[in-house]
């Protein structure tokens, strides 16, 4: 069980530092890598896994949004040189 805590904690630690970096990658691979919870997993323990998560998402859509910016950008400019 104290091993189960030790691996949330770590995956705690290491989306925070994601996010810290703004690291839509690492962000990202470690939704997709989520410690096992157990029966008696720390309640609060798992209120900031999802607090992080939505996080990640929101790292996750400003991303998008400025890729979609950047790429308008660069549609304009094509257009601008034809």
């Amino acid at each position: 069980m104290e091993e189960d805590s030790i691996k949330v904690s770590s995956w705690i630690d290491n989306m925070k530092v994601a996010l810290l970096e703004k690291d839509s990658k690492k962000a990202f691979l470690l939704t997709q890598d989520l410690p096992a919870f157990k029966e008696g997993t720390n309640i609060e323990d798992l209120n900031i896994v999802l607090d992080l998560i939505k996080e990640a998402i929101n790292l996750l859509e400003d991303e998008r949004a400025l890729t979609k910016s950047n790429l308008d950008k660069i549609k304009q400019a094509k257009k601008f040189f034809k």
